[in-house]
């Protein structure tokens, strides 16, 4: 067993991006982006909705137009989730990147790369985002009581002030018993790891980071945030990726970096801290995240977060690093 990354020194952060996860909890892949289930009222579409999105992460979003005004519907103001797999997969649009199905796990709809097929065709891509009109009318990026807003990061890797990584452990734990000749016994319980509770300090406002971790909602006419009331009781579910530029031994200058460390949370929930205005300060906008073990959509026992060391190639080819 080799460690090859080790001896390498961490220095600053390289900020994070996170994203809204499926309706099951599930992360979303170019092999299954769920959404709604049931059925849905589109009374509000328009022939003009667009439909964005990314492949592999990086780069900026393609838009395509999507007239769901047209679909068939046997009730009106309830698509059902096989009206919605056909409209979909007759749209040219849609149908040449993208095939819609009913996922058989969930009932949900599943959108996925149309080159992807189970077992013996694994997708090229390694993300795969939704946002706009058409996304938020599918249910992608919809978790518990929060409303859909698709499934694309919000990233912000210029403007992260600081990242604290705290661990959340159960103390261990020395039970003793003593007899009537003084001798005691002890049982040692060890401590146990439960999960991080990361802590995240951003230098500017980023409503779309405030919306994807409460919900709530976002009135851009108006330049308004309105953050969920009390009824909204489950906190919608995120995933987030934390960098670390790292260096090697002795003098370095900024532009050294040798690799990066990425903190993966596939599972995390959170909210907004306490924001101070101190007279001549900067406003320093805080974000408190709880990531957890979690049970994956096998039902296979997962750690709350993993550690992975990337070369500068890497975080190039994920988009985090441009230049």
């Amino acid at each position: 067993m080799a460690f090859t990354k080790d001896k390498k020194t961490g220095f600053s952060n390289a900020g994070f991006r996170g994203r809204r996860v499926n309706p099951d909890g599930s992360y979303p892949s170019p092999m299954r982006t769920l959404g709604f289930v049931g059925t849905v009222d589109i009374a509000g579409a328009e022939a003009t909705d667009k439909l964005s999105y990314r492949l592999n992460g990086k780069g900026v979003f393609t838009d395509i137009t999507i007239d769901l005004t047209g679909a068939t519907t046997a009730v009106a103001g309830a698509t059902t989730v096989d009206e919605m797999v056909t409209a979909l997969n007759a749209d040219v649009g849609f149908s040449i990147l993208f095939l819609a199905a009913k996922d058989t796990v969930t009932d949900r709809l599943n959108v996925f790369d149309k080159d992807y097929v189970a077992v013996s065709a694994p997708s090229a891509y390694t993300y795969l985002e939704f946002k706009g009109d058409v996304a938020v009318f599918l249910g992608i990026g919809k978790y518990g009581d929060a409303t859909a807003m698709g499934t694309a990061f919000v990233e912000c890797y210029d403007r992260a002030g600081a990242i604290a990584i705290p661990k959340n452990i159960k103390d261990g734990e020395e039970i003793e018993q003593e007899n009537n000749r003084g001798s005691i016994d002890t049982m040692m319980i060890d401590a146990i790891l439960k999960g991080v509770n990361p802590s995240i300090a951003v230098n500017e406002e980023l409503y779309e980071l405030k919306l994807m971790l409460m919900g709530g909602s976002w009135d851009e006419a108006l330049a308004q945030y309105t953050p969920p009331t009390s009824k909204v009781a489950t906190a919608p579910l995120c995933a987030f990726e934390l960098f670390q530029a790292k260096y090697g031994a002795g003098s370095s200058h900024r532009g050294d970096a040798t690799g990066y460390k990425m903190y993966i949370l596939p599972q995390v929930t959170g909210r907004e801290g306490d924001l101070s205005a101190d007279v001549k300060s900067w406003a320093t906008y805080q974000f408190e995240l709880i990531a957890t073990e979690y049970e994956d959509e096998d039902g296979v026992l997962q750690p709350a977060y993993k550690e992975r060391e990337l070369t500068l190639t890497q975080v190039k080819l994920m988009g985090v690093l441009t230049a």
